[in-house]
């Protein structure tokens, strides 16, 4: 029998996708003018987030600054630029950005940077205050509180992850074009811990995982009128998932019994 759908399982999160004449379904369609930072964009980089594997050696930063025009292409030169700086400097670092904004309106900069190096927090920060202040200009940003360099000692406690996860709709601007909020430095290099993958043969299969998903996250304190809760009800569609990695793999041997007991049963009423 063909697989009817394929798994990936990650650090932090799996993920079941469908499979259609023989290929992953997948997104797709014309980008309209970005805005703001939409729900689809939200949960991909909430997932992203998730993937990443313990690392002893991490950094969060903040760039802010005195004043901007609204004109996003302005702000993300001046991102380029560090960005590019920073690849030169240390080629094997990666990371991501975000970009929010204060409550004046003004836009500023979130990078969750990995080294993959011995890295020294002081003169990281001394090269990025560097390359900021020659982006934007040393009179546009406070020297004392308009950079920030910090240590990460525990990713889903750093500065980084409570931004994607506190975030509020009146950080972003949809009043606005913003363009991308948020993306790679480094995507090669960008530590993913994923692990072999398996398929799904069964629907009976995908089944069991959304029901004991939905006992999980219910137990957990999810909200049994939200949009996730009500979807795993539903047998068409995928699954995207959040759980640890020793979690993820008492549920994959849960249902796989759970199937094989089910269909058991079928084949000994059918004889």
């Amino acid at each position: 029998m063909d697989p009817i759908c394929d798994m990936e399982s990650y650090e932090n999160c799996f993920r079941i996708k469908f499979r259609e004449n023989g290929t992953l379904n997948g997104g797709g369609g014309t980008r309209s003018e970005i805005r703001g930072l939409s729900k689809g964009s939200r949960r991909r980089l909430v997932f992203l987030i998730n993937q990443i594997p313990s690392i002893e050696e991490a950094y969060f930063v903040t760039l802010t600054m005195r004043e901007a025009s609204e004109d996003f292409k302005q702000w993300k030169s001046w991102l380029n630029r560090v960005k590019a700086s920073l690849r030169k400097s240390f080629p094997l670092m990666s990371g991501l950005w975000r970009l929010e904004f204060q409550k004046r309106g003004t836009p500023h900069f979130h990078l969750l940077l990995f080294p993959n190096t011995n890295g020294d927090l002081q003169h990281l920060k001394n090269k990025i205050t560097k390359y900021w202040m020659n982006a934007v200009g040393k009179d546009n940003v406070d020297s004392d509180r308009g950079i920030s360099v910090e240590r990460i000692r525990d990713m889903k406690k750093s500065g980084f992850y409570l931004a994607i996860y506190q975030s509020k709709d009146e950080q972003d601007r949809k009043d606005i074009p913003t363009g991308r909020l948020w993306g790679f430095i480094n995507k090669k290099s960008f530590p993913i811990a994923k692990y072999q993958g398996s398929e799904v043969q069964d629907l009976q299969e995908l089944v069991w995982y959304k029901r004991i998903y939905r006992r999980y996250i219910k137990a957990n304190g999810a909200c049994t009128s939200s949009p996730l809760y009500r979807s795993l009800r539903s047998r068409q569609g995928g699954l995207r998932a959040f759980m640890s990695r020793p979690s993820q793999r008492k549920l994959f041997a849960l249902c796989k019994v759970l199937t094989a007991d089910a269909q058991q049963i079928q084949e000994r009423k059918v004889a």
